[in-house]
C-alpha cells in the first residue's frame, strides 16, 4: 500500500506497525518501527529524511505515510510528555534527548518527598529521614551518645537483645562494620574512635532530670556532678558563698580609681580602678617601654651601565643608571632589538604594538619607580 507524502511523493506503507508511546519522542519511535520490520534503525532513519540526497532530520510527513497516521496527531503524542506529579502535559523543546519528568520545580519536590522514607529517632522521637542501608534510627550526635551509653550498661535488655540478634555494628553510628574486621572492631572509622574517647564509658543514666541548686528550676543533663542549670546561679551560688565566708564583703565601700582618681561603689575589696578601660590602660603603662630602632642609612656604590659613572644610592634595588639620558639611550637600543627595557626579554611573540616597551606589569611599575629615583636623582 502506498500514501502520497507531502511534496506529492508516492511512500509504501511499512507491514509491520507499532503503537506510539506518549512522549517517546521521534527516535524512539523509529528505532522500535525499524526492529519491527527488521529493518536497520539508520536506513529507516535515512529513508525518511527528503529525497534526492536523504540528509538531515527526518520528515513528519513521510514518517506518518509510513505509519498511515495522522502528521499532527502524531507529533503530539510522540512529543507531548505528561507530568508524573500532577498529569500536566510538557510539550518537549526538542524530540531528542532527556525528557523532563515533572512540569515545575513544585511538582519535583512533592515526587521527591514521596519517595523519602521519615521515621521517629529510637531516642527523643523526632522524625528522620531514613538513608539507605541504615539500622538505627538516630537523628543526631546527642543522641548517637545517649544510645551509646545505653550500651554500654550491661544490664539493660536492649544491649542483651543487639548482642544476640543483630550482626556487628559501629557502637557510635550504628552502621556496619566493614566485612575484614576483626572480632575486637567496635568503631568503624577513625571519627567514631575520636567521639567514643571525648564521651568517655559513662554508664549512668543520661538525660537525667535535676534541679537547680540556686534557683530550683528543673534541666536535662548527663553529667552527674552537676548542679546548676546556668553560668548566672553558679556565679550568685559563689558570691553567696564568699559572703558567708567574709561577710564584710557584702559591704558596699567607696574606692577611688589608681589611674583617673574617680570615686566608685564596689564589693569587692582588691578593686583597683573604676572600669576595665582604666585597666588596660594601667596594664600598659606598667609595661617597660620598647626601644627605638636606630636608623641606619644604607649606602651603595653603584655603576652605571653605559658610561660606567659610579654614583651612590640608598634603594635596595636602585636604577642601574645614572641619569635619565643614558637610560633613554639604552631603552631606544633596545627598542630596536625588540626586547624588553628592563629584562631584556624578546618581544618578537608578542602583541605588535608601536609604543610597547615592557614584557609585563612588573617590568611596567619598575620602570616607572626607576624614572621617579631619575629624577630625585637629578633634584639633588
Amino acid at each position: 500500500m502506498t500514501t502520497a507524502a507531502a511534496g506529492g511523493e508516492l511512500v509504501s506503507k511499512l507491514p509491520f506497525q507499532v503503537r506510539p508511546k506518549p512522549g517517546e519522542g521521534g527516535r524512539s519511535f523509529i528505532r522500535r518501527l525499524a526492529q519491527a520490520n527488521h529493518l536497520p534503525p539508520a536506513y529507516l532513519r535515512k529513508y525518511l529524511t527528503a529525497p534526492p540526497h536523504h540528509r538531515g532530520s527526518p520528515s513528519w510527513d513521510r514518517l506518518a505515510a509510513v505509519t498511515g497516521r495522522d502528521p499532527v496527531q502524531l507529533r503530539r503524542i510522540l512529543e507531548t510528555i505528561e507530568c508524573a506529579e500532577c498529569g500536566t502535559e510538557i510539550p518537549p523543546l526538542s524530540s531528542f534527548g532527556v525528557k523532563p519528568r515533572t512540569c515545575s520545580r513544585a511538582c519535583r519536590q512533592k515526587k521527591h518527598r514521596r519517595n523519602v522514607i521519615m521515621r521517629p529517632c529510637s531516642i527523643c522521637g523526632k522524625p528522620m529521614r531514613i538513608q539507605l542501608g541504615q539500622r538505627r534510627f538516630l537523628c543526631s550526635s546527642p543522641c548517637r551518645r545517649t544510645a551509646y551509653l545505653r550500651r554500654q550498661n550491661p544490664s539493660t535488655a536492649e544491649s542483651e537483645s543487639d548482642a544476640g540478634s543483630e550482626p556487628p555494628d559501629c557502637d557510635i553510628c550504628g552502621r556496619l562494620l566493614p566485612t575484614q574486621a576483626g572480632p575486637k572492631r567496635r568503631r568503624c572509622s577513625a571519627a567514631c574512635r575520636a567521639r567514643a574517647s571525648s564521651w568517655g564509658k559513662q554508664l549512668l543514666e543520661p538525660n537525667r532530670p535535676d534541679a537547680c541548686v540556686q534557683c530550683g528550676a528543673a534541666f536535662q543533663t548527663s553529667q552527674p556532678n552537676r548542679r546548676w542549670c546556668s553560668r548566672a546561679c553558679r556565679e550568685r551560688a559563689v558570691r553567696q558563698k564568699r559572703v558567708s565566708q567574709d561577710p564584710a564583703a557584702a559591704v558596699e565601700r567607696t574606692g577611688t580609681c589608681d589611674l583617673c582618681g574617680t570615686a566608685f561603689q564596689t564589693k569587692q575589696p582588691s578593686r583597683r580602678w573604676c572600669s576595665r578601660a582604666c585597666r588596660q590602660k594601667a596594664v600598659v603603662a606598667r609595661r617597660p617601654p620598647t626601644p627605638p630602632k636606630p636608623k641606619t642609612s644604607r649606602i651603595t656604590i653603584t655603576t652605571c651601565l653605559r658610561c660606567e659613572t659610579t654614583f651612590p644610592s640608598r634603594r635596595r634595588s636602585p636604577c642601574p643608571w645614572c641619569s635619565a639620558q643614558c637610560w633613554e639611550q639604552e631603552l631606544t637600543d633596545r627598542r630596536h632589538r625588540d626586547v624588553c627595557g628592563i629584562c631584556t626579554t624578546p618581544l618578537t611573540n608578542r602583541p605588535l604594538e608601536a609604543t610597547r616597551r615592557w614584557c609585563c606589569r612588573n617590568c611596567r611599575v619598575t620602570a616607572g619607580l626607576w624614572r621617579a629615583e631619575l629624577h630625585e636623582r637629578q633634584a639633588t
